[in-house]
């Protein structure tokens, strides 16, 4: 099970004999209707010798081809649908039917969801004392291509720097180290990548104890690097130089002697190519298949607690082996949940713990991925109590009928999350992580930040900038995502409420952002400002500058935003010209305004407008 050996007796001689069955070879059933096998399969493997535990290890996950040697058989069985699975093992490829025969009937196994392999079964803990692993010759080429580097990582402890993942001699530009920088730097427990004497480094904070995806990449034409954490940019910067690193890869220390790991980890990818954002946040909370372009090395850590457990193993084709020093094969493989991957195995249920890949349901500390379901899937039906640490969303077709906490980050790339009305709140420190379009529809998403003296602070990443010199305290944003009524005409679908605890000569500058597939008819080029200090009830016209090209609205200062307590939205619709209101005016003496009526009392022009 697993690569490892329970039944450790002597075999009987009389089971040494060489096999010389022949014949149909039956899956599920014994000689076609006895013993009927109740439960699911995958991936199945028959093989042309005996395997060894080490190579049961190594190849457990891994996808296989027709050109993997004495592999006999082969049955991903990846089609969901079809009487005839493929073989894809060596040539000659075997006819496999489900039942008897190809022909469909009652008594045939059905497809089904599997998920076998869609989540992590352990991750490995390194002490931070003397516990590393290694490779060795031939060892990974880092230094031709582009490189990115993704794992999840969770911290147990502090100390010195703390190295993932290095290669390379001490020498400027000729050593690749992935890590963190510890509390005796500036940035304490801050991530970075350094091509020694030459490194791009993440902000820093408290120590967090939280499982986190952590994500590096480097282009190596242009020397951009940029540093991901939980699918969010922290950091970029273009590298004045060109890695040059080679010799042996080591994990979880600088060199086996010292800046030791102390903290749990699980699914480390090394792709050479530079990972998009969208392509991070696709496999951010699920699995791969280990055959993907560009990955060049995979290691899962899904390996069963045992002291033989003395590798960890690379299930690409490149098999890069990385031996373990120190390591207790028993203790230091364990079981724990960095992510949970909805597979919607029987039903559409979130609360039922068949429908994930971890066969748990998540808590307030899971990260959860409803990406990649396959065909056979049931998507899932956001309803109920949903209270999650991060969630990713990809797959199309997914709606929210009741309010959702995410204490992180909310994922997702083109395709919007139906929200049905429901609210999103994020936590304070969290963010909204969108690859293309927007990602929501029909609701609002919100969250709260504590403002002093904010310089372009972009509130959860939900594309309201606030730049001011005074201190708005704890400030609530929302965005919601329909198109507001006015009149005759409607909104965009994209509209801004911000709540500071101070509101007034706050001198603010203000950027909207708003995306193309949110217009909802109106057109761009004869977009306007508005805003309302009433709910929504009255709305006044603010000069603005509109920028068609990043698709941003900017009001500078002044009176307009002297109070951002307000709602703030755009439509096209046409508005009264300010400029002829002359002609309709009438100066009141006593209150020493100009009033200014006009055909539609929804708007609401004040002559300090003019």
């Amino acid at each position: 099970m697993d690569g490892i050996l329970y039944n450790s007796g002597a075999i009987p001689g009389t089971q040494l004999a060489s096999l010389t069955s022949i014949g149909p070879v039956y899956f599920g059933v014994l000689s076609g209707i006895a013993a009927p096998f109740n439960g699911k399969l995958d991936k199945i493997k028959v093989w042309n010798g005996a395997r060894n535990d080490t190579q049961i290890r190594q190849d457990m996950y891994r996808t296989e081809s027709s050109a993997t040697t004495d592999l006999t058989l082969y049955l991903p069985l990846d089609e969901g649908t079809g009487q005839t699975p493929a073989d894809n093992g060596n040539a000659p490829a075997n006819t496999v039917t489900l039942g008897a025969t190809a022909a469909a009937e009652a008594s045939d196994p059905t497809w089904s969801v599997s998920g076998a392999t869609a989540v992590p079964r352990q991750a490995i803990k390194f002490d931070g004392l003397d516990e590393f692993g290694q490779t060795s010759a031939p060892d990974p080429v880092l230094n031709a291509t582009d490189l990115s580097i993704e794992f999840w990582l969770k911290h147990t402890g502090g100390g010195n720097e703390q190295i993932v993942l290095k290669q390379g001699s001490a020498a400027n530009n000729q050593q690749l180290t992935v890590g963190f920088k510890s509390s005796i730097h500036a940035n304490p427990n801050a991530f970075f990548i350094s091509f020694f004497g030459n490194e791009l480094v993440g902000p820093g904070g408290l120590l967090d104890v939280n499982w986190h995806h952590y994500a590096a990449t480097y282009n190596r034409t242009t020397g951009e690097r940029k540093l991901y954490k939980d699918g969010f940019v922290i950091a970029e910067d273009i590298s004045p130089a060109t890695l040059n690193s080679s010799g042996t890869m080591y994990l979880a220390s600088l060199d086996g002697t010292q800046n030791f790991v102390n903290a749990y980890m699980d699914e480390l990818r090394v792709w050479t190519s530079v990972r998009t954002e969208a392509q991070i946040l696709e496999n951010i909370n699920g699995s791969v298949n280990s055959n993907e372009s560009g990955l060049y090395a995979h290691y899962r850590f899904d390996q069963t607690p045992d002291v033989s457990q003395t590798d960890l193993h690379d299930f690409t084709s490149n098999a890069f082996t990385l031996a373990l020093s120190n390591m207790e094969g028993d203790l230091d493989f364990t079981t724990e949940e960095p992510f949970n991957q909805w597979v919607g195995g029987v039903s559409s249920d979130i609360s039922n713990a068949q429908n994930w890949g971890n066969l748990s349901v998540p808590t307030v500390t899971s990260s959860v991925g409803f990406n990649a379901i396959p065909s056979l899937g049931n998507l899932p039906s956001l309803t109920g109590s949903m209270n999650w640490f991060n969630a990713t969303i990809t797959t199309p077709g997914i709606t929210s009928t009741t309010g959702m906490t995410v204490a992180g980050n909310l994922l997702g790339t083109t395709l919007p999350l139906n929200l049905s009305g429901s609210n999103i709140a994020i936590g304070q420190f969290g963010k909204l992580v969108e690859s293309g379009s927007g990602i929501l529809s029909n609701g609002t998403i919100m969250t709260s930040s504590f403002l002093i003296a904010p310089s372009s602070v972009n509130v959860g990443n939900f594309g309201m900038t606030i730049t001011s010199a005074a201190n708005l305290g704890p400030t609530m944003v929302q965005r919601s995502h329909f198109g507001w009524p006015l009149g005759a005409a409607t909104g965009i679908k994209r509209f801004f409420k911000a709540n500071p605890a101070a509101n007034s000569g706050l001198n603010a500058t203000l950027v909207f952002h708003y995306d193309e597939t949110e217009l909802n008819g109106n057109v761009e080029a004869d977009l306007k400002l508005l805003k309302s200090t009433d709910n929504g009830i009255t709305w006044r016209y603010i000069p603005f500058t509109h920028n068609t090209v990043n698709n941003t609205f900017t009001v500078t200062g002044g009176r307009y935003s002297g109070d951002v307590h307000c709602f703030w939205l755009c439509s096209s619709r046409n508005y009264p010209d300010i400029s002829k209101c002359e002609r309709a005016v009438h100066f009141n003496n006593t209150q020493h305004k100009l009033d200014c009526k006009w055909w539609d009392a929804i708007f609401q022009f004040k002559s300090s407008d003019i």
